[in-house]
């Protein structure tokens, strides 16, 4: 826990917190840009350690609670920071008391606590939302904005009969959004886990050995329970 260390945790958690904060400004620019957001906190996490990401996602969280607003930084803590740090900390083992809690499937487990954390952020934070009656237009604005365009240009072409409705339309997509922005979130943690351990190496700074990644996923069979579960509530 050097100076140097702390500063570079620092200027990860501002660098993390400046990409996600772009979404405000409902752009293709910035919605692309987010895509990144999580890249950032992996770097230090993988490069310095578990404590100094921890700090990368908590001084993140921290700006963008007080800019824009809470909401704002509660939904990067939740769908960003969380998940960011907790796959490193699977990579590196889940390290306890001088122990480690992982030793095999490490890259599974990584993925696994993504989705985990990703899941339950959306709930949450649609839940707090929808109690509190705030609105989450502001960091879905484009994606939300870009969608309702297609969708009414397919109305006004005819392209989807004429028993569907505006009403219709807009229920189904308040459903499906979320489950969307999981497996999307998902996705995009995974890939950003994956170049930050490789820029990692490059920079030398990698501490862990590299897995084969293809032979060292395996998911636990519990998760095919939780599968059938989630698809009976669903």
């Amino acid at each position: 826990f050097s100076w140097t260390n702390i500063g570079i945790s620092v200027g990860g958690g501002l660098a993390g917190a400046a990409a996600f904060a772009v979404l405000s400004k409902g752009t293709l620019a910035g919605f692309l840009l987010a895509h990144l957001a999580p890249l950032p906190i992996m770097i230090v996490a993988l490069g310095l350690g578990v404590g100094h990401g921890a700090t990368a996602a908590i001084i993140g969280t921290m700006f963008l609670s007080i800019w824009p607003n809470p909401l704002f930084g509660m939904a990067y803590g939740l769908l960003v920071a969380l998940p960011a740090w907790l796959s490193c900390y699977a990579v590196a083992g889940a390290p306890w008391r001088r122990r480690d809690l992982l030793t095999q499937h490490l890259s599974s487990w990584a993925v696994l606590a993504q989705a985990v954390t990703l899941s339950a952020g959306i709930v949450f934070f649609l839940g707090v939302t929808a109690f509190s009656q705030g609105k989450i237009e502001e960091p879905l604005s484009y994606v939300q904005g870009q969608f309702y365009f297609e969708l009414d240009a397919l109305l006004k072409e005819h392209k989807l009969g004429e028993d569907v409705t505006v009403q219709d339309l807009t229920r189904f997509t308040q459903l499906f959004l979320p489950a969307t922005f999981a497996g999307y979130g998902l996705l995009l943690h995974a890939l950003n886990l994956w170049i930050a351990g490789r820029l990692t190496k490059i920079s030398g700074m990698l501490k862990l050995s590299w897995p084969d990644i293809a032979a060292d996923f395996a998911l636990p069979r519990f998760v095919a329970v939780a599968f059938v579960l989630a698809s009976g509530l669903a």
